[in-house]
């Protein structure tokens, strides 16, 4: 009987205090906030090594009356550096020709030449200088080379980070021959061309 009474003195006792503290309220629900997607815009850069291909069409003339015009093609290797906005580099390239040069038959065989190169980048897209050194071979009813300098202009586009494709204006002054003494020759090329960075 007093085992009795006690536990339900401590049973109305305990009543109260339970009353008095509730069960602690559920936690705030957690929100996942997804974050917007980042556009990133890629950067371009003109530095590195490079080769390629260039085709198109050229034409010569020279002091003594022979002249001709025909398709000019070939391949090219460079290095370029790009100090942010200024881009400077180097160019060996050598284009096979099939200009015939009348009257006289001489034909222009191939034009080699090494320049330097300079322009201003914005993006992908180049625009630059050429200007440098060159020659000539020719055969047919002369035979002999013919040297002088280069210089030009040119627009190139990156594609990505390893194509580019651009176009290419030529200026030629041949006037150190020894296929004919005393003549002397300047000739044009536009070509097309694309090359792969490494």
């Amino acid at each position: 009987m007093i085992r009795l009474t006690l536990a339900s003195v401590f049973g109305l006792l305990a009543t109260p205090l339970l009353a008095g503290n509730p069960l602690p309220p559920p936690d705030d629900p957690v929100i996942d906030v997804i974050a917007p997607a980042v556009t990133v815009v890629p950067e371009f850069s003109w530095t590195g090594g490079y080769a390629g291909a260039q085709i198109g069409y050229g034409e010569a003339d020279t002091n003594i009356g022979i002249s001709g015009d025909g398709a000019i093609g070939g391949l090219h290797l460079g290095y370029r550096h790009d100090f942010g906005g200024f881009v400077l580099g180097v160019e060996l390239a050598h284009d096979w020709a099939d200009i015939t040069l009348q009257p006289g038959a001489v034909e222009v065989d191939n034009v080699t030449r090494l320049a330097l190169t300079g322009g201003v980048s914005s993006g992908a897209n180049l625009f630059y200088a050429v200007a440098g050194a060159a020659q000539a071979d020719v055969s047919g009813g002369a035979v002999g080379t013919a040297e002088g300098v280069v210089y030009g202009i040119g627009y190139a586009h990156m594609l990505n980070a390893n194509t580019v494709l651009g176009v290419e204006w030529l200026h030629y002054d041949l006037d150190d021959g020894d296929f004919a003494p005393g003549v002397t020759a300047e000739g044009d090329s536009l070509q097309g061309r694309v090359s792969f960075k490494f």
